[in-house]
């Protein structure tokens, strides 16, 4: 897209009505900006959540012709005795451009099976299943919020954030009920088009 100062001579505003109207399309998930790259056409990926289909961000993105990546992963453990996790902080791309946010929670000893999995970025519900477990989404909440401002950074956020995709997950193994991954997504609006599938 044009810069500012192109919009306002092609159209004879002043910078600043060219800003606000930027601004604008971007409230609309029109367009994105992108820091060093200017302002670049925004294209809303169908995301389908639903009990149907192993939940997996890369397997969504990649069924839907983009390219998922990894930008930045943390892993730690937290907690004592039957409470002790893994937990997992994730900053995710789509065709290079930050999309998402994730924080992840696999129990102790799961989390002991697949860490050297997802250390090297592979994902979380390919490493449950190589390790013998059948991931499937249990439950799942959506909503729109403003995210904390660490989130808003990592997602790329300069100034004041506004409402993105808010999405908590729990996985559960089919063979034994038991809850094997919990997750809680913070996912860039006008990258992601949320879609909830009841059947």
């Amino acid at each position: 897209m044009d810069s500012e100062h192109s919009i306002a001579a092609e159209f004879g505003v002043n910078r600043l009505t060219a800003r606000e109207a930027i601004r604008e399309l971007e409230r609309r998930l029109i367009v994105r900006r992108i820091p060093g790259r200017g302002t670049v056409t925004a294209h809303r990926m169908p995301y389908s959540i639903d009990g149907q289909h192993t939940p997996s961000f890369r397997r969504v993105v990649t069924a839907a012709g983009y390219v998922p990546g990894v930008v930045r992963h943390q892993q730690r453990w937290v907690g004592e005795g039957h409470e002790r996790h893994l937990r997992i902080r994730r900053v995710l791309s789509v065709d290079g451009l930050i999309a998402a946010v994730v924080f992840d929670r696999v129990p102790d000893p799961i989390g002991q099976q697949i860490t050297g999995a997802i250390s090297t970025g592979e994902s979380i519900a390919d490493a449950l299943a190589c390790c013998g477990h059948t991931p499937r989404r249990d439950a799942a909440d959506i909503d729109l919020r403003v995210p904390p401002h660490p989130v808003a950074r990592d997602l790329g956020y300069g100034y004041a954030p506004v409402p993105v995709w808010h999405v908590t997950s729990r996985t559960t193994d089919t063979s034994t009920a038991s809850v094997i991954h919990t997750s809680q997504a913070w996912m860039r609006p006008e990258m992601f088009a949320v879609q909830v599938q009841l059947r």
